[in-house]
């Protein structure tokens, strides 16, 4: 028995390396693609929802990036929940470096479920609970650097933001 020996034509040998050269780009696209998902996860801003342990004082606190970076991102959305007894309490969210107001929303009493959405520079948000003359009730702020998430149940019309039924 005699063993026969193939012999690479020019055709499959240019076939070869075409092959080759399209999985070592597929490759190389798919290390990129899956380097650049890691990037974006690690460098979104986490939801915020804080509950405000007594509303008969004024809150301050800080939601965002580590440190202000000015001119970075483009929309804020706070959302309240809760009850208050009086409608003087307000939220205001500032600059963090600056004394720019950016979103400045006034608590109606009873129950609440409102929502201000605003343009916002910056992925550090400086936010004040003023209690004013609210005694009673109950608090939670949930903050989204984006417009506010479908879960929060609001729909975007030509009016504004609107709660969906």
């Amino acid at each position: 028995m005699k063993s026969e020996e193939t012999i690479e034509t020019f055709g499959q040998t240019v076939l070869k390396i075409i092959l080759s050269a399209l999985l070592g780009f597929s490759i190389l696209i798919g290390v990129f693609g899956f380097a650049f998902a890691i990037f974006l996860y690690a460098n979104a801003l986490p939801d915020t929802s804080i509950e405000l342990a007594s509303v008969a004082r004024d809150t301050t606190f800080y939601v965002g990036a580590d440190q202000s970076q000015r001119g970075e991102g483009s929309t804020l959305s706070i959302r309240a929940v809760g009850q208050v007894d009086d409608s003087t309490a307000t939220i205001l969210v500032v600059y963090p470096n600056h004394p720019l107001v950016a979103i400045k929303g006034s608590l109606m009493p009873g129950l609440i479920d409102q929502l201000w959405v605003n343009d916002f520079y910056d992925r550090r948000a400086k936010i004040t609970f003023l209690h004013k003359t609210v005694q009673h009730g109950r608090l939670r702020l949930q903050v989204h650097f984006a417009y506010p998430p479908a879960s929060w149940g609001y729909q975007q019309t030509n009016r504004g933001w609107i709660k969906a039924k």
